[in-house]
């Protein structure tokens, strides 16, 4: 467990810039958009909080330090609905929008929605390539082998 551990916070710094660097590039895009040409740095500091907790989500829903096997649609859903509710909470807790404000709480579920696809989609695309790089690594190893074992 304390191996485990080790692994985890090793990979925390990681994941966590990852998250955070996503969410700056679209919390600042749709603020551009809206006509803000400034974010607070108290809005950046919440921000980071998110993303220290949704590094965290990631770690535990994505790698195999926790969970060695499981199909990658269950990973998705053990990160996205705890990710959603901190979101939502952060969002509640320091007023993001009026509570009466369908429209904006609309447009900022379809954005958290969206850009966890594409996280996801991208995710499930390095994953692909990950395993064929693999695969390959695997066949010339093994025809190596075969030809060491023919030759001998």
């Amino acid at each position: 467990m304390k191996k485990k551990m080790k692994e985890f916070f090793a990979k925390l710094p990681q994941s966590i810039m990852l998250i955070f660097g996503i969410m700056m590039i679209v919390f600042t895009s749709v603020a551009f958009i809206n006509g803000f040409e400034t974010v607070s740095v108290y809005r950046i500091f919440q921000l980071l909080g998110i993303a220290v907790i949704a590094g965290a989500l990631m770690l535990v829903a994505f790698s195999d330090i926790f969970i060695k096997k499981m199909n990658q649609i269950l990973r998705a859903v053990i990160f996205m609905i705890p990710l959603m509710i901190t979101t939502l909470v952060f969002a509640l807790a320091f007023s993001w929008f009026s509570t009466g404000n369908i429209k904006s709480w609309a447009i900022f579920i379809t954005i958290f929605l969206v850009c966890f696809a594409g996280c996801f989609v991208i995710f499930l695309i390095i994953n692909f390539i990950e395993k064929l790089i693999r695969g390959k690594k695997y066949t010339e190893k093994l025809k190596e082998y075969q030809n060491k074992k023919n030759t001998d």
